[in-house]
């Protein structure tokens, strides 16, 4: 969970793999999901918001998709992506916030 109130810089992003970049500007107040890489969007591109008082970000991202609720789900942004490595590199600039991965679920025959 990412705190908007701990926020201080004007522009916060979040890079996967410096190929998809969320980020909020607080002078235009946008939200912005962007795909750096044509091929790691499949087409996709760019996703844009207004939002005037962020509070709570809240994401969740596997290996193919992301959901970013904004404000207990009052905005959502929310995409497939398809990363070319295992992992994911995930570099934070302005945000700070829990990062907590998910235990694999093996399904038993």
């Amino acid at each position: 969970m990412i705190n908007e109130n701990k926020l201080k810089t004007r522009l916060k992003k979040l890079n996967f793999n410096k190929k998809l970049v969320f980020s909020y500007d607080k002078n235009s107040k946008i939200f912005e999901l962007r795909f750096n890489d044509k091929d790691y969007g499949c087409g996709r591109t760019t996703r844009k918001t207004p939002l005037e008082n962020p509070e709570k970000i809240r994401m969740i991202v596997d290996m193919s998709s992301i959901e970013i609720y904004i404000n207990n789900g009052e905005t959502v942004l929310s995409t497939r992506f398809y990363p070319d490595e295992e992992c994911v590199d995930l570099e934070m600039n302005g945000f700070e916030g829990n990062l907590y991965q998910l235990k694999n679920v093996k399904e038993e025959v």
